[in-house]
């Protein structure tokens, strides 16, 4: 199992600044400033699911190293092996000749011919033999230096390679400690939050100058906001028992996603949302309403004209001005909107969620 060593080290965190006060226009400039900030935030906090990301990027690279190890060990493995191998044949040498000395150690009768030449035959065969464990052992030791070297240089490289391995895991491990204390922090609800802001911003801004060039702008934030909700998505859609969250549009011209909530009694809306949609003037006295689990809660009640959910549309539904819980998601889809319809869901089918006319009576 890999190991993964907790370590710190200093990093730059993107922080999230506040744009110009709703009741004044923004400035290209300022627009052009926070959407490269915003860039950055989601390239680091969002795109590519970068604690995941970062988490394998650790894991290959401890693959590396362990694919290194094991190739340089096996080597020294089987070299080891054939040293080991050439000298139990130096051992077996050693023996015979040992064995010889001894016998050689009983001189014959020198007029004993046959005892003689029994004696000189022996006498070769262990000379021959010292002068074969001589070459062998000559080689042997030339071997086993090699052998030598090449260990303490794999020690040392094996210690070199894993302090780089360890601190780029420390840098890894850090940039994750980072993201996890953006996320605890709220900064991503903060940050929707103010992406919102600006999009609301700026949709009122065209609409008051009829500036075409805003236009630009609106898109980009609308394709970050739409990016954000399939993040969403597909972080719930991982998740055991997670939520459904559903393509919205709101008055035919926000693009949102909602989180279908069969057990929340309305339709809630972000404030950002509510300026978007230029509805600021239609906001009512505070309501309160039950969500799910029979939480209750206090918002400022609202009526949106239209709501669009899988090609489904309501009209003039009552709803509930709250912030967004979750990051890319801008509302809960409630029973004032759900009651008009008949809801079919089917985890297995996609989308999960059908809706289907009531007949009236």
């Amino acid at each position: 199992m890999k190991k993964i060593l907790p370590i710190l080290i200093l990093c730059l965190i993107l922080g999230i600044g506040h744009i110009r006060g709703s009741e004044n226009s923004l400035q290209k400039s300022d627009i052009d400033i926070k959407l490269n900030e915003y860039e950055e935030i989601m390239n680091r906090y969002f795109r590519g699911d970068p604690r995941v990301t970062t988490l394998e990027t650790i894991n290959k690279k401890i693959d590396v190293f362990n694919s290194w190890y094991s190739s340089k060990k096996n080597i020294l493995d089987e070299q080891r092996k054939k040293l080991q191998k050439e000298y139990k044949t130096l051992d077996d040498i050693k023996k015979q000749i040992d064995a010889l000395d001894e016998k050689l150690t009983r001189i014959p009768d020198q007029t004993n011919k046959e005892a003689v030449k029994t004696y000189s035959a022996e006498m070769k065969k262990r000379n021959d033999l010292v002068d074969k464990y001589n070459n062998l052992a000559k080689e042997y030791n030339t071997k086993e230096r090699a052998y030598n070297n090449s260990a303490n240089e794999f020690k040392t490289e094996t210690a070199v390679r894993k302090k780089t391995l360890d601190t780029e895991k420390e840098k890894e491990l850090k940039e994750i400690q980072i993201i996890n204390k953006w996320f605890n922090e709220k900064k991503g609800k903060v940050f929707f939050t103010e992406l919102n802001g600006m999009y609301a911003q700026i949709i009122r801004d065209k609409k008051q100058t009829g500036n075409n060039e805003l236009d630009n702008y609106i898109n980009r934030i609308q394709s970050l906001r739409y990016e954000l909700g399939e993040i969403a998505i597909k972080k719930e859609t991982k998740a055991e028992n997670g939520l459904i969250i559903v393509k919205t549009t709101l008055d035919s011209s926000v693009e949102s996603f909602y989180i279908f909530d069969t057990g929340a009694s309305l339709v809630t809306i972000t404030l950002e949302m509510v300026k978007a949609l230029g509805l600021e003037d239609q906001l009512g006295e505070k309501i309160e309403t039950s969500l799910a689990g029979g939480i209750t809660v206090k918002g400022e009640e609202i009526t949106i004209p239209k709501i669009s959910v899988l090609g489904k549309t309501a009209h003039n539904i009552p709803a509930i001005v709250l912030p967004t819980a979750t990051v890319g998601v801008d509302g809960l889809l409630g029973q004032s909107f759900l009651k008009r319809f008949i809801i079919h869901i089917d985890d297995k089918s996609e989308p999960k969620v059908k809706l289907e006319e009531r007949v009236k009576k």
